[in-house]
C-alpha cells in the first residue's frame, strides 16, 4: 500500500538506535507517538509500525525504503533520543537529517524534551541541527561530540 501524499498532520518520529537496547527504542517511539496523538497529529514511526511483521533481512533491506517513502509525505520530523543526555545518531538518522537539511522543501525538526510526565516538541534551529550533525560526522557511527 502506497503512502498518501504529503499531509500536514503527519509527523515522522525519528528515534536513533545507536547503542540502545531494542526495548528502550520501542518505549521511546511509543511515548513520542502518544504525544503526537495527544496533539491530534498522526505519528509515522516505520520501525515501530513495520518491524513486528518484517523478517530481520527485510528490516535491513525494505525498512529503510519504507522510511524514505514516508519521510516524503510528512510535514515535520520529531527527534526523540531514547536516553536522556545522549545525542548520538545512528547511520540512518544521520542520513535522514542531513538529507532533510539539503532538500528545498525542508521539514522542520523538533526535539522532544521531557516536561513533567510527558514530552513536549521543541523546534530545533538549523544551527542546532548542523551542530548535531557535525558531532556525528562519522556518518552516523555515533561518536560523542567532545
Amino acid at each position: 500500500m502506497a503512502a498518501p501524499k504529503r499531509n500536514s498532520q503527519f509527523v515522522y518520529i525519528l528515534v536513533p538506535e545507536v547503542g540502545v537496547v531494542e526495548r528502550t527504542i520501542w518505549q521511546a517511539s511509543a511515548a513520542a507517538c502518544r504525544v503526537a496523538l495527544g496533539l491530534e497529529l498522526t505519528p509515522i514511526c516505520p520501525p515501530l509500525q513495520y518491524s513486528p511483521f518484517l523478517t530481520p533481512e527485510e528490516r535491513s533491506t525494505r525498512l529503510p525504503k519504507i522510511c524514505w517513502e514516508w519521510l516524503r509525505r510528512v510535514s515535520k520530523i520529531w527527534l526523540q533520543f531514547p536516553s536522556i543526555g545522549c545525542d548520538d545518531l545512528d547511520a540512518f538518522s544521520y542520513r535522514l537529517l542531513a538529507a532533510n537539511e539539503r532538500w528545498p522543501t525542508r521539514r522542520p525538526v523538533y526535539q522532544l524534551e521531557r516536561y513533567e510526565d510527558s514530552f513536549v516538541p521543541v523546534a530545533m534551529p538549523r544551527e542546532q541541527i548542523r551542530d548535531l550533525l557535525s558531532c556525528n560526522l562519522s556518518v552516523g557511527l555515533a561518536r560523542r561530540c567532545i
